[in-house]
């Protein structure tokens, strides 16, 4: 998940050689963070100020309550630290860490040396166990197991 779309956390530079989405900072008019929240504006305070804004970046939220989620993250995207970090805090806001069965409530997989969205090459053995974990993770959803 986009989580942050004003991050600059080390990922965002560490992992730019390695993913397909191309780094594009804030300052850049064309940035997707730009074109979401105020597109043709100039980038000033305001603007700014409304990336930490929860409707835009969760990881801002407050998710005390949500229903059990889970989430993929590839090991060499850029986002990386970004929906880890958000994985972490989701945690922290959790009044309970497991369901009835003793299932996470928040699942974070990582799978190294992937890039984002990493789904897409079902050719790749990473993509397999992330479709089974997904299949896993709904029938223990369904079956409240």
């Amino acid at each position: 998940p986009w989580v942050e779309v004003n991050s600059s956390r080390s990922s965002h530079y560490d992992n730019d050689q390695f993913d397909f989405i191309p780094p594009t900072p804030t300052q850049w008019p064309f940035s997707p963070a730009r074109l979401l929240v105020a597109p043709g504006q100039p980038l000033n305070k305001d603007i700014l100020g409304m990336f930490t804004n929860p409707l835009i970046s969760p990881i801002y939220g407050d998710f005390s309550g949500c229903p059990p989620l889970l989430i993929h993250v590839g090991g060499k995207e850029m986002m990386h630290d970004d929906i880890c970090e958000f994985a972490c805090r989701v945690k922290k806001q959790q009044s309970c860490h497991e369901d009835k069965a003793g299932h996470p409530l928040v699942k974070l997989e990582i799978y190294e040396d992937m890039p984002h969205v990493f789904h897409l090459f079902d050719f790749t053995d990473a993509a397999a166990m992330a479709y089974a974990s997904i299949g896993d993770f709904t029938c223990q959803l369904i079956a409240g197991k």
